[in-house]
């Protein structure tokens, strides 16, 4: 029955007029709990934890001007011109592109790959296309309906429907189905077209992504968020591009601008092979223990290159872990010279700070990382740490929760017990020493973090100052 219902919900949501609406691409109406004022807020929403989980963006303002002209052309022709559009280049070797409502990204590894404009052109506008025609959006809605059933409904009807969408960011998809993808593609084409690029740009995309495959299959799975491209993709544009109407008036000079692209990418290909020699091999190093050796590369590639930011950040983290604090202290603050918005290399200044007892320089640091990250659990967990090792357990409360919900572990709650406990909220305290005592059954190792261990020594007095809860009489 549960099923039925669920399969039911579109129908009835559907006699509702917030709920079916026409999709700008395609012109047909359409099932969608998901508003586009809602589309818009979980992107900015998810915009922080993005950035942070790519770690840091490329920073070259003349490059993001560039690319970011091409963006808005592409952007101007789209089917849902009327959005706000941001875009952003991140920095890492992995090649990847997508876009989520509000905002598109390509990393640098992908912009390596890429031989001239009208390729950048069709890779954005396949990415831009999956927005336009609310794939993500169609993917929060079939998850909100599989996961909730019929009671979504009952919620649903008693307050705007888009506001199913606070369930957040995650009901977005940005996995999408075969026939979404041959449809982002046909756009893709279509906008750089549109745009006055040669849309045969987007078979050739294809075609690097196919040769790309065969000398690295495990790469491609990285490649768009999606699936794989393959032969079939090609065919189907090669079939497509031939009925938008194409005359040569259409397309701009040559439609590809290579000599152009390549003078404006000049200097991030040079910084990829810094990145590729010495800060990927880096970082692979340093996940090994090798941490020596992770370092005289990074001390290398920083003589070469000293103006990227990311060289500094991770030769601070080894040099805390070599304990060499306040060589590591330097680098940080040369990386957040270089770029004030990363915010890994604060959190590394806050690490130390607290290594060092150094306890309101410390929160200083981590709530400098969440002013930019509100979502990084690592630094939420650092701030109620820093806050409670000061006497501040009323304050340490809130951070120290979103760490827990974000996974912080036993230690997280064995602190936050302590601050309910300063607090006289023994009753609450209690519960969270009894979780942390079920968790060190299952981790013996956690038993050996000193705030782990003062909660499992205070389960027994709190156990006489909690009186237990009266049990309900049964009924006859």
């Amino acid at each position: 029955m549960r099923f039925l219902a669920a399969r039911a919900l579109p129908v009835l949501l559907c006699l509702l007029p917030a709920a079916c609406v026409t999709n700008p691409v395609t012109g047909h109406k359409q099932f969608m709990l998901v508003s586009e004022a809602e589309e818009l807020r979980m992107g900015n929403e998810a915009l922080p934890s993005i950035v942070s989980s790519y770690e840091h963006e490329y920073q070259d303002p003349e490059l993001k001007r560039y690319l970011g002209t091409i963006v808005l052309r592409l952007h101007a022709v789209s089917h849902r011109a009327n959005l706000p559009v941001d875009f952003r280049v991140l920095d890492t070797s992995l090649p990847n592109a997508f876009a989520i409502p509000g905002h598109v990204f390509v990393t640098r590894g992908l912009l390596v790959l890429l031989q001239n404009e009208g390729q950048f052109a069709a890779v954005m506008g396949h990415e831009m296309g999956h927005v336009a025609a609310r794939h993500s959006a169609v993917g929060a809605t079939r998850n909100m309906v599989a996961g909730l059933g019929m009671g979504l409904l009952g919620e649903a009807l008693g307050r705007d429907l888009a506001g199913g969408a606070v369930l957040g960011f995650k009901l977005f998809s940005l996995h999408y189905g075969r026939s979404q993808e041959y449809q982002a593609d046909k756009l893709g084409a279509y906008y750089a077209w549109r745009a006055g690029w040669d849309p045969q740009c987007a078979v050739e995309v294809q075609e690097i992504l196919l040769r790309l495959g065969g000398s690295d299959p495990g790469l491609l799975s990285t490649l768009f968020s999606t699936h794989p491209p393959g032969k079939d993709r090609i065919r189907k544009l090669r079939k497509e591009i031939p009925t938008f109407g194409l005359t040569k008036a259409d397309i701009q000079g040559d439609g590809r601008f290579a000599a152009r692209w390549n003078r404006h990418l000049a200097s991030l290909k040079r910084n990829h092979r810094i990145y590729r020699k010495y800060y990927d091999p880096a970082r692979k190093l340093l996940s090994r223990g090798k941490t020596g050796r992770a370092l005289s590369l990074l001390e290398q590639g920083i003589r070469l290159a000293p103006g990227l930011a990311p060289l500094h950040r991770l030769a601070g983290d080894a040099l805390t872990a070599l304990k060499r604090n306040s060589q590591a202290a330097s680098a940080y603050r040369a990386a957040v010279r270089l770029d004030p918005k990363y915010v890994q290399p604060l959190f590394g200044l806050g690490r130390l700070a607290f290594r060092e007892r150094a306890y309101s320089r410390a929160e200083n640091f981590f709530r400098r990382c969440l002013a930019k990250f509100p979502g990084y659990t690592a630094a939420a967990y650092g701030l109620g740490l820093s806050l409670h090792r000061q006497g501040k357990w009323k304050a340490a409360v809130r951070p120290l929760v979103q760490a827990a919900k974000g996974g912080a572990g036993a230690p997280c709650l064995a602190v936050l017990g302590d601050c309910m406990d300063k607090l006289g909220r023994y009753d609450k305290a209690l519960k969270l020493y009894k979780v942390v005592a079920e968790y060190a059954k299952k981790k013996p190792a956690a038993a050996k973090d000193p705030d782990v261990k003062r909660a499992l020594e205070r389960i027994p007095a709190l156990e006489k100052l909690v009186p237990k809860p009266k049990k309900k009489p049964k009924k006859r």
